[in-house]
């Protein structure tokens, strides 16, 4: 069976990151026989990308970004399962074989994706802390997939059921298109699962980026709990499920409350960690994250309050 890949690509990216990324994605599309499809705004880097067999959509405009990339590209693919990755992803060879597993298991499971690990691990101070974040979040993950909670990948990215897209497209005027559209999936009763494959991408390098990225992040849950609160509420789910939902909703706000679990997490952090000093710094650099998230949840709050813009910005790559 084969699967379509859409790979975004935002005009701002170094053509080392986009040739690694065609590198690794077609050398997948031959041993697993997958439809890579990357999608352009102009043809900056359409000529680099025609060096490697795949496919090149070239939008001519910058409409909707990400979103409205995804939503060009979706009205070409006519294969059962499409996979949804940023050009900084890599994922392993047995990824689309355990996603498509458990996507044909079960008709009523939209997405199935993998832990987030940091590709940039040892770039930058911060690269180090988000990757401690992520091995944290991993394990939240696999809790809520085993009691049925509300699982979000960021970027929905993964592996999809093409036909719980088929007559939606996603939203090009919100700040977070991809936890949008999971949360109208869940309404209309599909559901996530966690595989055992993780997907690395690279994390923010500088401690700007990260605030700006994560500014944005919450702002997307704070329009999540705007317009889906009530749905959530009213909706036929377990209580468990509108917990969970409300929970990762809010995390963003509370974060700073889990700095003080920090301790407690010490044993998979010194499992993570190459040294004493490493761990160290994931240490007291994980407490002070917390901090630093609930910063950037109530600075999108303000923002979005006040009716300032909150902004798209490039990161910069390693």
């Amino acid at each position: 069976m084969r699967i379509a890949v859409i790979i975004p690509v935002s005009p701002f990216e170094p053509e080392r990151t986009v040739r690694r990324s065609a590198e690794h994605f077609s050398k997948l599309a031959e041993r697993k026989n997958l439809r890579v499809c990357y999608v352009l705004d102009d043809e900056r880097m359409g000529d680099i990308l025609r060096e490697f067999p795949v496919e090149v959509i070239i939008r001519g405009t910058s409409r909707g970004k990400r979103a409205g990339a995804l939503n060009d590209a979706l009205k070409v693919v006519e294969e059962d399962f499409v996979a949804i990755f940023d050009v900084d992803c890599v994922v392993g060879e047995d990824f689309f074989d355990k996603a498509l597993e458990v996507l044909q298991k079960d008709e009523k499971i939209a997405i199935a994706s993998g832990c987030r690990r940091v590709l940039n691990e040892k770039s930058s101070l911060v690269t180090r802390i988000v990757s401690s974040e992520y091995h944290f979040f991993c394990d939240i993950f696999r809790l809520m997939n085993h009691f049925g909670g509300f699982l979000h990948f960021n970027g929905l990215i993964g592996l999809l059921r093409t036909s719980a897209l088929r007559d939606k497209s996603f939203n090009e005027q919100v700040l977070c298109e991809d936890v949008e559209m999971m949360n109208r999936l869940f309404l209309e009763g599909f559901r996530a699962r966690l595989i055992a494959s993780p997907i690395r991408e690279e994390a923010p390098l500088t401690l700007a980026d990260l605030i700006n990225q994560r500014i944005r992040w919450s702002a997307g849950a704070v329009e999540s709990l705007r317009f889906f609160s009530l749905k959530i509420l009213r909706a036929p789910f377990p209580l468990s499920f509108k917990l969970s939902w409300f929970a990762t909703m809010l995390s963003p706000f509370y974060s700073f409350l889990l700095s003080f679990l920090v301790p407690l997490y010490s044993w998979r952090l010194l499992q993570i960690s190459e040294s004493w000093k490493d761990f160290l710094i994931r240490f007291f650099g994980l407490f002070f994250y917390g901090w630093i998230i609930s910063f950037c949840a109530f600075s999108a709050l303000l923002k979005k309050i006040s009716g300032r813009r909150i902004e798209w910005r490039a990161l910069k790559r390693s």
